[in-house]
């Protein structure tokens, strides 16, 4: 996605931050692009933050109230919350994005109708009156 974003619409920096969760198994990944060298350098700081800080800072509470949830479950109940678990930080580092394999097609239509053998949106739904 990246590479496309800059070669394909020109941007000329592009950031990724994966979001995973507790078990560290990717969620999501968002994607910044931007011309402008401010952007570049907000973002970066962003990102920076979030994965050194933030991040780590959510996923512990997280994991700490399902700890709490499965004691209780149990019926075992403490006078002190142990609190939430140190979850390991990682560095946020811009990388360039690399080209994709030779094996994926080349360009992906995004706007264009459906060939005239495949039927369209309007022919495979039902109306709502169920016509």
């Amino acid at each position: 996605m990246r590479w496309r974003l800059e070669t394909s619409l020109g941007y000329k920096w592009t950031h990724a931050l994966q979001l995973t969760n507790v078990f560290n198994q990717p969620v999501y990944t968002m994607i910044f692009a931007t011309d402008a060298q401010p952007g570049n350098k907000i973002m970066s700081s962003i990102y920076k933050s979030a994965r050194v800080k933030g991040i780590p800072e959510l996923q512990s509470q997280a994991k700490a109230i399902r700890e709490k949830k499965r004691r209780e479950g149990k019926g075992l109940f403490t006078l002190f919350d142990p609190g939430a678990s140190n979850i390991k930080t990682q560095e946020y580092v811009h990388t360039p994005p690399w080209r994709p394999p030779s094996h994926l097609a080349a360009d992906v239509p995004i706007d264009e109708s459906p060939p005239s053998g495949e039927a369209d949106e309007t022919e495979s739904w039902p109306s709502p009156d169920g016509s």
